[in-house]
């Protein structure tokens, strides 16, 4: 079902999805990100091998928009007769060029925020490092999103520096999808460890 609650009590289809890209080693998914038939060896394979540590993330920067400039995730509204994953697979195809199969999108937020005109969905998307080569901003659909490849150490430091965006930060540690070391989560827009 696609509609949610909104406080008025009344059924809504409005929101947006923002997608949490995660990177892991080629070899290290039991789904081929591209949508490509996997032949049986390489689907036993992938079967018995666990998921890994992500090696990094998938974030874009809008530099069209105002500064500061934040990273971000891709993400956008949703369009007439979308699904939340629909609306994640169009989204994250126009700001990264990645053109994923619905299989790697998982959803890591059931209840969705309110955003006073619209629900904000989370999902996370696994990829292997491979399809890194495929980002670009090039699709109809950009914005002027510029996408990035953007290692955990680099992740560390993008938060130290207060350069992600607070909200999209906030619901990543609130949801447990990031680590962060004691020393970058103190001074990241206010949070204190718990």
């Amino acid at each position: 079902m696609n509609r949610f609650i909104a406080d008025n009590g009344r059924p809504d289809d409005t929101w947006s999805v923002i997608a949490f890209i995660r990177v892991f080693p080629n070899g290290a998914l039991s789904v081929d990100p591209i949508g490509r038939e996997l032949t049986e060896e390489e689907a036993a394979a992938k079967a018995v091998r666990p998921k890994r540590i992500p090696l990094g993330y998938v974030f874009v920067i809008d530099y069209c928009k105002s500064q500061p400039w934040y990273y971000k995730m891709p993400g956008g509204k949703k369009h007439d007769d979308e699904t939340v994953l629909t609306t994640g697979v169009r989204e994250i195809y126009g700001e990264t060029g990645l053109a994923l199969s619905p299989e790697t999108h998982h959803y890591q937020y059931e209840g969705a925020v309110w955003r006073g005109r619209f629900w904000n969905v989370l999902v996370s998307v696994d990829v292997e490092e491979n399809v890194l080569s495929l980002l670009n901003s090039e699709h109809h659909e950009n914005e002027g999103e510029v996408p990035k490849y953007v290692s955990v150490d680099e992740f560390h430091r993008i938060m130290a520096d207060q350069g992600f965006l607070p909200s999209q930060y906030h619901r990543l540690y609130e949801k447990g999808l990031i680590i962060v070391p004691p020393d970058t989560h103190e001074g990241m827009n206010g949070l204190t460890r718990p």
